[in-house]
């Protein structure tokens, strides 16, 4: 048996470009063999030979399982992605009500999105995982107290009072 070469690990979206050019030049003829196709692409011999005839990616083959199809989750993100825009941050009870508004077909109703969903959801979806709020943000909203407010610019009248700092470098606080 040969050297094993190392492969560069790929996210699934380059990984899967590669597997659609390989075969789109396997069949074109640009490759002479499905080894040499694997080799020049960097994937997995065994891979490219099993979609060669005629296996189906693990997303398409197992969606017809999923809650939601690849088409609603793009909306879902979508949505997402046009509440952030508009300043709302979202909420996974957001994202959970959006879900069932998608699935309010009468013969889904048995289906409820299980306790994992949402983090399997976001492991697809990692650039989504910033854009929900967070404890940060309620520690903002608890910095954000008109008491607390009120005596951090107390403080700083008195600190500009103090080294006797000029009004054009200063707002006026009173």
């Amino acid at each position: 048996m040969g050297r094993v070469k190392p492969r560069k690990l790929k996210s699934e979206d380059q990984r899967e470009s590669s597997i659609a050019q390989a075969l789109k030049g396997l069949q074109s003829g640009c490759y002479p063999s499905i080894r040499k196709a694997a080799d020049i692409n960097g994937i997995s011999y065994s891979t490219l030979q099993r979609r060669f005839h005629g296996r189906q990616d693990r997303v398409a083959a197992h969606e017809a399982q999923q809650l939601v199809t690849a088409a609603e989750e793009r909306a879902i993100v979508r949505w997402i992605y046009r509440l952030e825009l508009a300043g709302f941050p979202p909420r996974i009870e957001h994202v959970r009500e959006a879900v069932m508004i998608l699935r309010d077909n009468p013969e889904d109703l048995d289906k409820v999105i299980g306790k994992n969903w949402i983090t399997r959801f976001l492991n697809r979806h990692p650039d989504l995982v910033a854009k929900f709020s967070s404890a940060f943000d309620k520690k903002r909203i608890k910095a954000s107290d008109p008491k607390i407010l009120i005596d951090h610019f107390r403080k700083l009248g008195g600190v500009i009072r103090k080294f006797d700092i000029p009004e054009d470098m200063w707002f006026n606080i009173d």
